[in-house]
C-alpha cells in the first residue's frame, strides 16, 4: 500500500426519511457495515437532533465511519477513513445504499499520507 489510509466520501440521496431520523436503527446499520467490511468496533457514539437528523460515529480497530443525515431532505452524508488496506470500505458502502433505502449516491476516495514523501516508510 502506497499510502498510510484511504478516505471515502459518500453522499446518499432519497433515503428513506423514517431511517435517516432512526438514531438506534443508524447505529445499528452502520456496526453492521463494520462487520461487512471486517473491522472491529471498539466504540460509537450517536445523537439525535430534534426536527434535523442524526450524528454519529464509530471508532473501529483500525478506522472510524462517521455519519450525518439530514432528515427532511432524506440524505445521508457518510465518512470511512482506514488504515488497513484489507478492510472492505466500498462493501460498507454498498451495504448501508440498501439499508438506508437510497435512490442516488456519490462517492469519492482519497489516499492519505504518501509512504514517498515520508520517506518511503
Amino acid at each position: 500500500m502506497p499510502h498510510l489510509s484511504q478516505h471515502i466520501l459518500v453522499d446518499f440521496y432519497g433515503c428513506d426519511v423514517d431511517r435517516t431520523v432512526d438514531e438506534k436503527y443508524i447505529e445499528k446499520v452502520l456496526i453492521e457495515a463494520s462487520k461487512v467490511a471486517g473491522t472491529e468496533v471498539i466504540t460509537s457514539l450517536f445523537h439525535k437532533f430534534v426536527n434535523r437528523g442524526v450524528d454519529g460515529v464509530l471508532i473501529t480497530a483500525d478506522s472510524y465511519y462517521g455519519i450525518r443525515t439530514w432528515a427532511k431532505e432524506g440524505y445521508v452524508s457518510l465518512d470511512f477513513y482506514s488504515t488497513n488496506e484489507k478492510v472492505e470500505s466500498k462493501k460498507a458502502v454498498e451495504y448501508l445504499l440498501r439499508k438506508f433505502g437510497a435512490t442516488k449516491y456519490s462517492a469519492s476516495e482519497i489516499k492519505r499520507g504518501d509512504k514517498l514523501e515520508l520517506g518511503g516508510q
